[in-house]
């Protein structure tokens, strides 16, 4: 039963994802990432056994896959509802046309990502000593000690607003500037060595697949996520096991494949990293939620509060629930973790969790709207790319912090089509097809 139960909620996240690829939706990458971070996963638990019991396994398993019914109806309602089959739809009419930006937007865009890095890196390079004494612990360590309100969440904000901008270029063949947005983005996530900062490269990339693949999921697609997600998974090892390296110069010197190819294997045998964060699901099943500040939906709290001030709530807005997860598995004070969206949906309403499925299928018909009403293409897709983002932190179960990309996102990419960005447009009308209706 417990294996029967295992391939069931694998099979109804794999049905999940082949109704977000076909509707192009950005809550694609949501679904691709609880396949790999749990629904794959979890299944192979399932027949090779695990240090808990199968009772915790088959309540994981039915708690999926109640998740997923409810989502996917949700979902096919609100479609109905809208009456258009995903947020890269061109609209109802056939005729409708569109404005694209202008060759000095990209300018002027590739122009703001190359500030925001620049000063990116010399903030941390300057706090920190210097260039090649950055690291992943020394970021952490001055974080720590920025005021409530500090630059850096600005240019934190301004950096995921731009996650599409490699899509952007590449898709209107600015292929210089779009391999320089590339550049951009993995010199952040050099220097930092947050793994959080490569997505807008991964994410912009598989929109741009999406884009170019405008028939059902087939075997070619199949094999080229597949591979896809083989290259992403290792890489995010590989930040990892280059951010225990210590400091930059200190990496950059002793670098070898050899010893990086060694400690990522060591943490896939030490069952530590991203796709072992579904450990912490189980953990919470077999304690039945028994934690402090669990089961009182802090997270959902949290993000209806997202423009207030934690400290400036008057006690309503609740802590950040990571941190209450962590306590909860004994990390020490201050610690967060995460459980995949499944883990935190538990975390914050037990197995009345299985509804919030409701609530992520509302989130997404909301988020596909939202893309939809967008009229300059080239934003359309900066926002597309936005929510791709954040799907993916979500996953993972950060779902706090994926949702402060949209909710500071948005605005700022409205800003950019509303000011010096977005006034020299040039309309121009769809001419791709997809199943007899117009796309992007």
């Amino acid at each position: 039963m417990t294996a029967i139960l295992g391939i069931l909620q694998f099979i109804s996240i794999i049905l999940t994802v082949v109704y977000e690829y076909n509707r192009k939706s950005s809550a694609l990458f949501l679904w691709l990432t609880l396949t790999i971070m749990f629904g794959l996963t979890h299944m192979i638990t399932t027949f090779v056994g695990s240090s808990y019991s199968d009772d915790v396994l088959c309540k994981a398993s039915l708690f999926v896959i109640a998740f997923c019914l409810l989502y996917l109806i949700t979902r096919k309602i609100g479609k109905r509802n809208r009456a258009k089959n995903g947020p890269l739809d061109s609209v109802d009419s056939d005729k409708m046309f569109f404005s694209y930006c202008e060759r000095k937007t990209y300018r002027h865009l590739i122009s703001l990502l190359f500030i925001i890095t620049i000063i990116m890196i010399v903030s941390s390079a300057h706090a920190q000593g210097g260039l090649w004494n950055t690291s992943w612990g020394g970021s952490r360590a001055v974080g720590a000690t920025q005021s409530y309100f500090n630059n850096s969440q600005i240019l934190t904000a301004l950096y995921y607003s731009l996650s599409g901008l490699p899509f952007v270029l590449f898709v209107r063949k600015e292929n210089r500037l779009g391999v320089f947005s590339v550049i951009m983005f993995s010199a952040e996530v050099i220097v930092s060595r947050n793994r959080v900062m490569i997505l807008p490269i991964f994410v912009s990339l598989i929109a741009y697949v999406l884009y170019h693949y405008k028939s059902k999921l087939n075997l070619k697609v199949v094999l080229i996520g597949s591979i896809g997600a083989v290259v992403v998974i290792y890489v995010i090892y590989a930040l990892r096991a280059f951010r225990w390296m210590g400091s930059l110069g200190n990496a950059l010197t002793k670098f070898s494949w050899r010893s990086l190819n060694t400690q990522i294997r060591q943490f896939l045998e030490d069952g530590s990293g991203e796709i072992d964060l579904r450990n912490w699901f189980y953990f919470f099943i077999k304690y039945n939620n028994n934690f402090h500040d669990f089961g009182q939906m802090h997270t959902y709290i949290r993000m209806l509060l997202i423009y207030i001030p934690t400290r400036f709530s008057f006690g309503l807005k609740p802590d950040d629930f990571a941190i209450a997860m962590g306590s909860a598995i004994g990390m020490a004070s201050g610690g967060s973790m995460h459980s995949t969206l499944f883990g935190d949906c538990y975390a914050n309403a037990g197995y009345f969790g299985i509804f919030l499925g409701v609530f992520w299928g509302v989130f997404a018909n909301l988020g596909d709207k939202i893309v939809s009403k967008i009229t300059i293409i080239d934003y359309k897709r900066l926002a597309y790319c936005v929510f791709g983002v954040a799907y993916v932190v979500m996953g993972r179960g950060a779902v706090y912090n994926g949702f402060v990309y949209i909710a500071w996102g948005m605005p700022i990419i409205w800003i950019y089509s509303r000011v010096g960005f977005g006034r020299n447009t040039v309309n121009k009308k769809i001419v791709f097809t997809f199943r007899s209706k117009q796309v992007l």
